[in-house]
């Protein structure tokens, strides 16, 4: 937590360093039911949710709020696409005119596991059922004890609303976005069982063609596609911490996170 980082960096013995984090942690959404199947309603959620107070109250300025479904450090992201702002006022009309009633009812699946991106599920939970009341959307949590439960239920789609992540292992683009909004991934890694063939269309020749001008120009489409739609709502990139003692030098975090120790040594 903020308090745990701020005394590391404050110790003589050792170095903290931190970078954004090639992951996306989200509020996914379930396409396949009402009122969720209506692109309104979805636009709507991602209006209600304060991102900046989020990272900045929750998460100790931890994190950077996420406006897309790629990371800003990895190939393809879109740095023009439009911020996702706070707009409770137009949600609260989009809600209106998708015929969702005031005080309606969501259930928010969230697990009590930490993950790496994810360290306290619970409090981001509760910051988001905050923000949802304010658009006259009662939250309710079903908690899920492990990770591996957690997965199961959204993989098989048996959630409304569900507190996710997503961390890349590889630096393709194409990766992250195929695991979380192509349609053969629904059953798997597309959580939230979005369905589109504009999408599985772009992604597909984005995958065949190795120009990296006509691939940049197909996530920029794929992107402006995921801000119309909405098929799940970003929330942020968390950061990544690298904790060694200073007397170790040469040490290289990977973009993936993973350490490489082979130029690394100690400074006697």
């Amino acid at each position: 937590g903020p308090g745990s980082t701020a005394a590391l960096r404050a110790d003589p013995v050792v170095t903290l360093d931190s970078r954004t984090g090639l992951n996306l942690i989200y509020l996914a959404l379930n396409n396949e039911r009402a009122p969720f199947d209506d692109a309104r309603v979805r636009r709507a959620l991602s209006r209600a949710i304060d991102r900046a107070a989020l990272v900045r109250e929750v998460l100790g300025g931890h994190a950077e709020t996420a406006h897309t479904a790629l990371p800003p450090t990895l190939f393809g992201h879109d740095t023009r696409s439009r911020e996702l702002v706070l707009e409770r006022d137009a949600a609260r009309r989009l809600l209106a005119a998708a015929s969702v009633p005031e005080g309606v009812e969501m259930t928010l699946t969230v697990s009590r596991a930490p993950r790496p991106y994810l360290l306290d599920p619970l409090r981001v939970a509760a910051r988001l059922r905050a923000d949802l009341a304010s658009v006259g959307v009662a939250v309710r949590f079903r908690e899920v004890p492990t990770w591996t439960e957690h997965v199961n239920l959204t993989s098989r789609g048996d959630f409304e609303l569900a507190l996710l992540g997503w961390q890349a292992d590889t630096l393709d683009p194409n990766d992250f976005l195929t695991a979380l909004l192509d349609s053969g991934s629904v059953g798997t890694t597309n959580r939230s069982r979005y369905r589109s063939p504009a999408m599985d269309g772009l992604l597909k020749h984005a995958r065949m063609d190795s120009a990296p001008g006509t691939r940049l120009a197909l996530y920029r489409q794929a992107q402006e596609l995921f801000q119309q739609d909405m098929p799940f709502v970003p929330l942020y990139h968390s950061s990544v911490f690298t904790a060694h003692r200073r007397e170790v030098r040469g040490l290289v975090v990977g973009s993936t996170g993973i350490l490489r120790y082979d130029k690394a040594w100690k400074q006697p």
